[in-house]
């Protein structure tokens, strides 16, 4: 904590395209498949990997679709860790070393321009008023996780388009098999019911 301010680490990411690599991971430079921080990978360059140059690992781990339309709303990225290309092995392959990791570097993982992940959002435990959007989570920090509690990090299907920007206090209720940021217009229906908040 730092004042009012709490700074946080993004899990995962949602783009509206397939994202396009500038490397891909090979193996570790002694054969594993599964590398920690400090440890040494070898990576393919797809286009332009320099050495000397800090780079995003992610995690592909498939399209994201709106519950409420069924549409296909972007693809999910995980963050793995970042890697600084040391050396030009030769044959468009480097050597790298493995920095501020979040999850075991993969084969198959893929490089991308430096990302940050940290986010800096107010400290305070009780949220201010919350604002009225149409949006749903479609996907939880955990792959696989269908869902979550206090803490957790959601993605929802609506961004600044949306009148959504940082800070914004959203309120979550529960429906009969998603969840949906916001149903005011739908005063009629009594089976929802808010269950939280959420902070973006």
């Amino acid at each position: 904590f730092v004042g009012s301010t709490m700074t946080l680490s993004v899990p995962m990411f949602i783009y509206g395209e397939e994202v396009d690599p500038m490397g891909v991971v090979l193996a570790g430079r002694l054969g594993g498949f599964s590398v920690g921080q400090g440890e040494e990978v070898i990576v393919e360059a797809e286009k332009g990997l320099q050495a000397g140059t800090t780079y995003t690992i992610l995690r592909d781990t498939g399209r994201v679709e709106s519950a409420r339309t069924d549409e296909r709303v972007g693809y999910r990225y995980e963050y793995v860790a970042q890697i600084r290309v040391d050396r030009d092995v030769g044959d468009g392959k480097f050597r790298g070393i493995i920095q501020a990791s979040r999850l075991g570097v993969m084969t198959d993982d893929i490089l991308v321009p430096l990302i940050k992940p940290e986010r800096t959002i107010p400290s305070e435990d009780t949220p201010g008023s919350s604002q009225t959007v149409q949006a749903s989570i479609i996907s939880w920090e955990n792959q696989g996780q269908e869902n979550g509690a206090r803490g957790n990090y959601a993605a929802i299907d609506i961004g600044r388009n949306g009148n959504v920007t940082v800070g914004s206090i959203l309120s979550v209720y529960s429906t009969p098999g998603y969840l949906i940021g916001d149903l005011s217009e739908l005063s009629d229906v009594i089976d929802y019911k808010l269950i939280g908040v959420m902070r973006i």
